[in-house]
Parts: C-alpha cells; sequence; structure tokens
C-alpha cells in the first residue's frame, strides 16, 4: 500500500498532503482512501481507538475527539505502510499545545511554532490561484483566520470559483478544479485588489518584515493579534490592527492615558481605587501573549514602562491603586501561592487590617500598587524581565 508517493512540501497542510497521496495511489475521494487505510490498521492493531477520521477536516491531531495522542500513533503507523522511508506527515500535522494564550485560549503547535487555537479553520479555506499555479497543494498558512491576502503575490485568497461555485477543498475533496464547472483553481483570475492593511497584516503574520510593525518572533505576532481582538471588544475600539502597529507604543499609552485620566478626575475623592477600576483586565489580557517574559512581550513590557514612570512621579494617584493576588503575581511573575507566602513572610502588607488567620482570596484587593511595584523591582527582576530595556526611575 502507499507504493506511490508524493513529495511533501514544507509548507504544506496535512490534509492537502494526504488527498495528494490517496489521488496518487488511486483513490479519488478521501473517504474512500481512509476506509482502505482503516482496514489495514485495524488488521495490525485489532482496535477502533487508532483508526484515522472519515471526515478530512478531522484529520489534525488537535482535533482528535479523545486522544491526539493516539491519532499520532495512528499517523506514525501509516507513514510506516511502506518498504521504504518512513513518511514525513508526522511534521505536517498540527497538534494540541499546553501552552495557554491570555484568558485561557488554547495553542496549537506545528514544526515548533504556536498559534491561538481559534484562528486556525476547519472549513472555508481560501487559495492563492498564483500559488497554485507555481505547486499545487494547499499551503498551511491559508488555514488561519487572519491570513487573507497571500503574501508571496499580494492578491487576496479566493472563495468562490468563477462560475460562483464555493471553493472548499476539505468539503469537495478537490486541490486541483472546481468539481462544478471543471475549472482549473490556477487559472481563475483575482480581480479583486488586495486591501493594502490586510496585505501588511498576512506578511507580518506569515514571517515577513513590515517597516511599520515592530520585529518580534512569529508566535508573538499571532498573539499580538489575538490581544488586539480582544482590547478593541473591551474598549469597543475602532482602530484597526494597522494602526495599532504602526503607532506602537503611543496607541497604548494613549489608552492607559485615557484610563489614568478618568481615575484622577475621581482621585481626590477617594482613599483606595482597585487596579481593575481603573485599567480593566488589561494585566489579564497580556499576561500570555504567549510568552509572559517581559523581553518577549511588548505589550507587557510598555505596560510595565508606563506603571513606573507614573508610580515615581512625585504625588502620583497611583499610589492610590491596590492590586489582588492575581495580579500581584502577574506583576511580580510568580505564583498565588507564592504572593501569599510574601504576605506571611513580611515582604508584602496589606493596607486592610486582616485577621492573623484570614487566608487573602486571589480577588481580594489588599496590596498596594507603589509597594508591590518596588518589590518586583529591587528583588524580582529576572534575566527576560525588562531589567535590559528600562532603567529604573526610583
Amino acid at each position: 500500500m502507499l507504493l506511490i508517493r508524493p513529495k511533501p512540501h514544507v509548507d504544506e497542510s496535512l490534509e492537502s498532503y494526504f488527498l495528494r497521496l490517496a489521488q496518487a495511489n488511486g483513490f479519488e475521494k478521501y473517504k474512500t482512501f481512509v476506509g482502505a487505510l482503516n482496514f489495514e490498521l485495524y488488521k495490525h492493531n485489532g482496535t477502533k481507538s487508532r483508526l484515522l477520521p472519515r471526515d478530512l477536516h478531522m484529520l489534525n491531531p488537535c482535533f482528535a475527539k479523545h486522544s491526539s495522542k493516539e491519532r499520532l500513533k495512528c499517523l506514525k503507523q501509516i507513514s510506516m505502510m511502506t518498504a521504504q522511508d518512513v513518511l514525513p506527515v508526522l511534521s505536517l500535522a498540527i497538534y494540541r499545545a499546553n501552552q495557554k494564550y491570555s484568558l485561557g485560549v488554547g495553542s496549537v503547535i506545528q514544526q515548533g511554532r504556536l498559534y491561538p487555537r481559534q484562528f486556525l479553520r476547519q472549513s472555508n479555506i481560501g487559495i492563492c490561484p498564483e500559488c497554485l499555479g507555481e505547486a499545487s497543494y494547499i499551503r498551511q498558512i491559508w488555514h488561519f483566520e487572519p491570513y487573507t491576502v497571500c503574501h508571496r503575490h499580494c492578491c487576496s485568497l479566493i472563495h468562490q470559483c468563477a462560475c460562483g461555485e464555493r471553493i472548499d477543498y476539505l468539503l469537495r475533496d478537490s486541490i486541483y478544479q472546481c468539481p462544478e464547472c471543471g475549472v482549473a483553481y490556477k487559472k481563475i483570475n483575482v480581480t479583486t485588489k488586495a486591501d493594502v492593511e490586510e496585505l501588511y497584516v498576512s506578511k507580518w503574520l506569515a514571517g515577513d518584515q513590515v517597516d511599520t510593525f515592530p520585529e518580534v518572533s512569529i508566535a508573538h505576532r499571532w498573539g499580538l493579534y489575538l490581544w488586539w481582538i480582544r482590547h478593541r471588544e473591551a474598549t469597543s475600539g475602532s482602530t484597526s490592527f494597522n494602526e495599532n502597529m504602526t503607532q506602537w507604543p503611543e496607541f497604548f499609552d494613549k489608552y492607559l492615558n485615557t484610563c489614568l485620566s478618568h481615575f484622577e478626575i475621581k482621585a481626590a475623592s477617594v482613599k483606595h481605587t482597585k487596579f481593575s477600576d481603573v485599567f480593566g483586565d488589561i494585566l489579564i489580557k497580556s499576561i500570555r501573549l504567549p510568552s509572559s517574559r517581559l523581553a518577549d512581550n511588548l505589550v507587557l513590557q510598555h505596560l510595565y514602562q508606563f506603571l513606573n514612570t507614573q508610580l515615581s512621579r512625585q504625588g502620583s494617584h497611583l499610589n492610590k491603586i491596590t492590586v489582588n493576588a492575581i495580579e500581584a503575581s502577574i506583576l511580580l511573575g510568580t505564583s498565588i501561592d507564592q504572593v501569599s507566602a510574601l504576605y506571611d513572610q513580611g515582604e508584602l502588607h496589606s493596607f486592610m487590617k486582616l485577621k492573623s488567620d484570614e487566608i487573602i482570596q486571589p480577588h481580594q484587593s489588599v496590596f498596594q500598587l507603589n509597594e508591590l511595584f518596588l518589590l518586583w523591582l529591587s528583588r524580582f527582576q529576572v534575566e527576560g524581565s525588562n531589567y535590559h530595556v528600562m532603567t529604573s526611575t526610583w
């Protein structure tokens, strides 16, 4: 079985390669092909737990309902169904990752790169006819939602054939031509001019450098895009991602200063104000993008610089701001349990009078921001924090 093996491309999707593999071995449909594969797998394993799904869009291990580990074993076994070298299908697969983005957003990993799980499409995959004209296979990056323009040919990905039929290779088992009218996808003329902002975003997310965008790791680029979506939803903002990045960090500064000015209006009449009442959930939204190291997280890095500048000013109203244990753990780069230990050891103090046996609850705002920041500056800066990108003014 699998006597004919087309060469996989490093940027090819696993689903695309399985379709090409099926057709090279005489199977027109994925379901027929996978049925034959599963028959061989069942003969070898004697169990139904290690079989491939009947639906192409569920093929990747990250979509396995019960065990991605079993799916991985299945793919590995298929890769050895030949007397030749092992098929390199495992490198094309997308896996679940344990690491989370902020607000508990799951992640997937492929070839060592992390992506937010919510951006991975399972249907309606757009195509670039120019790319298919060069080599007929589906590029993995076409599967990710924010990517809407081919960064190589600067044309919008198309989702509809000239005959009006929707293009969806995962549903129709067709990489090369429209099953309705028979026209080759590579011959479709792209008439829609690509939006310049979408082109810049797609180029940047694909790994190209865009002059007006920050030069950061690819994983952080996807994290920043996720952060911008959540930030825009929370603030009802209308600025585009392009504006956000080209005006960074001025864009973020403007938001933080607006929050601060609203607080300062009422600061004279209050003794203490929660951090979340001033800045919302900005800390929680920014903690993992996907890294929480300040050297690898533009949002956290600038937030620390902003707080450092404001707290060092004489008579700063930020001295009235209190934080809870969750926010304290983020600011110190440690765990909630460690924050409790610091309190028990007298390193951190509560501005509220607590009973000797009272346990501080995670959402209880009992610590003062200025004291917490002083503690971080003096004891909790480590390699990878912002020590090498910021000089304290305390």
